[in-house]
């Protein structure tokens, strides 16, 4: 249905091939015996404590959760026409609050990060991609060069990250705002690299 979820890839590799029952799954399903599902579920604000719960067991129970990375959503009105919704209680704003506090804990620096669908900058100065994927898609975006449809169609979100002190950037850079990426690879896996906003932001001397 267009919706982007984030689940952990060995969680999900082993429920496709044992159906969740590990090794005693597996040789079940060689012997052709039908396993009972064991279904992931998308993480909101009703199921937030089972989350915290499950985060004190070991195995697939602690990462049985799905995050749900979808920015927009269609909304179907009169005569089929349709407008994008932003949903604001996304994945990626609960991702953009956490990398927040990261870069506020990591490198003592105040920041906002919002969600976007697109990049409207005439004065673009300066991006961060989350992941290698992303990282490539950002810099040939930013010196002008065509990106395919399907890389563009890798892109999961797309951010802006503002400095709550422009004294704390850069000073040529001071009050731009920073472009974050964040996209899948080919193979549809999402490698998160936080620490690349560590090594990229453009930071001031002192910090």
């Amino acid at each position: 249905n267009g919706r982007v979820l984030a689940a952990d890839r060995v969680t999900v590799d082993r429920l496709g091939d044992a159906g969740g029952f590990g090794a005693l799954g597996r040789l079940l399903a060689e012997a052709q015996v039908p396993l009972r599902s064991a279904h992931l579920q998308v993480l909101n604000a009703d199921n937030a404590a089972d989350y915290w719960h499950d985060r004190s067991h070991d195995g697939i129970e602690r990462h049985r959760f799905v995050l749900d990375l979808t920015h927009q959503v269609p909304k179907e009105l009169a005569h089929g026409v349709s407008v994008p919704i932003t949903l604001a209680n996304s994945g990626l704003a609960a991702l953009a609050r956490v990398l927040q506090r990261w870069v506020q804990h990591m490198a003592g620096v105040a920041v906002t990060i919002t969600p976007l669908v697109r990049i409207d900058d005439a004065a673009w100065r300066w991006h961060v991609g989350l992941d290698v994927e992303s990282t490539a898609i950002l810099n040939d975006l930013y010196r002008g060069q065509a990106v395919d449809e399907a890389r563009l169609a890798r892109l999961i979100g797309l951010f802006r990250l503002d400095f709550a002190n422009p004294a704390d950037m850069q000073a040529d850079l001071a009050g731009a705002p920073v472009w974050l990426g964040l996209a899948m690879a080919a193979d549809g896996a999402l490698r998160l690299k936080p620490q690349n906003l560590l090594l990229n932001l453009p930071l001031a001397a002192q910090h």
